[in-house]
C-alpha cells in the first residue's frame, strides 16, 4: 500500500505528465495555426529547445 509521501510523489508525477502533454499540445496547435495564416510557396523555420531546426515549406501538392 501506498505511503502518503508515495501518493502524493505519484499524483505530483502524474500532474507533472499531463502538464507537459497540454503544453506540447497547445505549442503545435499554435504551429498548426501559423503555418495556415502563411501564402503558398512561404518558408517558415520552427526550432524547439533541444532539438535541430527545421525548415517549413507551404504550398499545395501536385495530383498526379
Amino acid at each position: 500500500m501506498l505511503t502518503t509521501g508515495g501518493a502524493t510523489r505519484l499524483a505530483y508525477t502524474w500532474i507533472r505528465g499531463r502538464t507537459q502533454v497540454r503544453l506540447t499540445g497547445l505549442h503545435e496547435q499554435g504551429l498548426s495555426d501559423r503555418l495556415r495564416a502563411l501564402p503558398p510557396g512561404s518558408r517558415m523555420t520552427h526550432k524547439r529547445p533541444h532539438e535541430e531546426e527545421v525548415v517549413i515549406e507551404v504550398g499545395s501538392t501536385t495530383q498526379v
